[in-house]
Formats: structure tokens, C-alpha cells, sequence
């Protein structure tokens, strides 16, 4: 079985190099999700792990995001069944 994760962060105002960003986090462990920026520069990372795995899975992607853009503000996860985690 698998669980499918949305992220939610608030891109800072500088970070308005947006193909740049996708770049990054392409090569920086994001090619499995679905990476979205939207207006009001909102950072969306959607992706799916096996449910034995996801403890580990959620953390090695904060991480890596939050290394990779460390200005961005975490504003939400949640579960695709609805269940908002943290």
C-alpha cells in the first residue's frame, strides 16, 4: 500500500527565479514529485511512498527541501485521504 504527500511551503519574495527552483530541486532528490509553484509563491511537492517507508520518506524530503531552499516557510502536509499530519 502507498500513502500520496502534499507539502505545502511559502516561497520567500526572493525566490522568483522560478525555473531556476524547479531545477534545483529536481536534482536535489525531487524527481519523483510533482513539483507546482503557484501564485502567491506557494511551493506544492506532491509524491507517493510505500507505507512501511514513510517515516523516512517524510523526513528525507523535508531535508532535502529545506536545504535545497531554506528561505521556504513549511506551511502544511497532508495525506491524500485528508488527514492533515503536522
Amino acid at each position: 500500500m502507498y500513502y500520496t504527500f502534499t507539502l505545502n511551503y511559502q516561497l520567500s519574495e526572493f525566490d522568483c527565479d522560478v525555473d531556476g527552483l524547479v531545477h534545483r530541486l529536481s536534482k536535489t532528490c525531487f524527481d519523483h514529485a510533482l513539483i507546482r509553484i503557484g501564485r502567491e509563491r506557494r511551493l506544492t511537492l506532491s509524491f507517493s511512498c510505500p507505507v512501511a517507508e514513510t517515516l523516512a520518506s517524510m523526513t528525507a524530503t523535508v531535508v532535502h527541501l529545506e536545504s535545497t531552499v531554506p528561505s521556504a516557510k513549511f506551511l502544511s502536509c497532508t495525506r491524500r485521504d485528508g488527514a492533515h499530519l503536522f
